[in-house]
């Protein structure tokens, strides 16, 4: 008896521990399983955030690259050329020739009584990029009109689009830089306006001796500047009557050569250039003669430019003023700085 139930014992605790054993396969396959599919779940959460890191990058860059190349092209610089026509059809060609059709710089066209253009008759201008062109106030030399033209013309440049420099020139006018040039220049200086000016002596305010500033009305200023000025129309209306009605006297010059300059400097600039970014040049070359008791720009050619002024401009100009481009000295002064330059 004793020695069957030791079989029996011995038969059941061998089970028992074969079960044990499977009990303890079992466990270690299952948790082998648990670690493995644990490794593999690190493994490819680790893959998977380093190929969208990677992925990431390179379309943010990509997206980074299109949109700054589309910002590039909505911000490209654009000038408006605001001409003042005095002339017939040739001499406007022959000044906006130079442009050739550069869709950086727009051009607005006033044209004065005398210099109206007959299409009718043939007469065409050679510029694709005219958007503006007619005859908004009579605007001889030393009148009124002349202002009225001048800040007409540049209400209608940036009612069109918001330039982000406006130059004022006559078609007697001559780029003495390539428009390459005067582009990168006023790219690197966007902040600046550039006016000619001083102060004068040459008024009489209620008959007394007073002090307004005085300039070339051919200057070239930014965006800040022109918004500037279109908001203060009222002061515009002021001086104009006060000249009309003989409180402001001007003794020698003409309203456009103070009234745009007064009101930046005096009324924008509060007498500080700094504070308002005003350079007082407007990188012109301009001789002045007296012709008729009245100062007036001489007209230039190879015969009066000597040959230190032709370096001076070559360094320090875009621009000379007067150029008669049927007179072959001046087209002689024009070919020497271009060979110089």
């Amino acid at each position: 008896m004793s020695s069957d139930c030791f079989k029996k014992s011995s038969e059941i605790n061998k089970n028992i521990n074969n079960k044990k054993n499977e009990n303890n396969k079992n466990i270690n396959k299952k948790l082998k399983l648990k670690i493995f599919s644990a490794l593999i779940l690190v493994i490819s959460f680790t893959l998977f955030v380093y190929f969208f890191k990677k992925n990431y990058k390179i379309n943010n860059w990509f997206s980074n690259k299109i949109n700054k190349n589309n910002f590039q092209k909505i911000k490209k610089m654009k000038h408006a050329i605001l001409l003042l026509s005095s002339y017939g059809v040739d001499y406007l060609n022959n000044f906006l020739y130079q442009f050739k059709n550069d869709s950086r710089f727009d051009i607005y066209i006033h044209l004065e009584g005398k210099s109206l253009i007959d299409f009718k008759n043939g007469e065409t201008i050679l510029n694709s990029n005219i958007k503006y062109c007619n005859n908004i106030h009579q605007s001889e030399r030393f009148s009124i009109g002349m202002v009225d033209a001048m800040y007409d013309i540049m209400s209608i440049a940036n009612s069109k689009y918001n330039y982000d420099f406006y130059h004022f020139f006559s078609e007697s006018c001559y780029l003495v830089k390539s428009l390459d040039y005067i582009y990168n220049y006023f790219e690197r200086n966007k902040l600046y306006s550039y006016v000619y000016h001083f102060r004068s002596k040459m008024f009489l305010y209620n008959n007394q001796s007073n002090l307004l500033y005085k300039g070339s009305q051919w200057m070239s200023i930014n965006n800040d500047i022109v918004k500037k000025l279109l908001k203060r129309k009222n002061l515009f209306i002021k001086y104009k009557k006060e000249i009309e009605k003989g409180i402001i006297k001007i003794i020698n010059g003409a309203p456009d050569e103070f009234i745009i300059q007064h009101i930046i400097i005096k009324d924008i600039c509060k007498d500080k250039l700094e504070k308002c970014n005003v350079k007082n040049n407007n990188l012109r070359f301009i001789r002045w003669r007296n012709c008729l008791n009245e100062y007036c720009p001489n007209l230039l050619d190879i015969s009066n430019v000597s040959e230190e002024e032709i370096n001076y401009i070559i360094k320090y100009c875009f621009v000379i003023r007067k150029i008669n481009y049927k007179n072959p000295k001046a087209i002689e002064l024009i070919n020497k700085i271009k060979s110089l330059s």
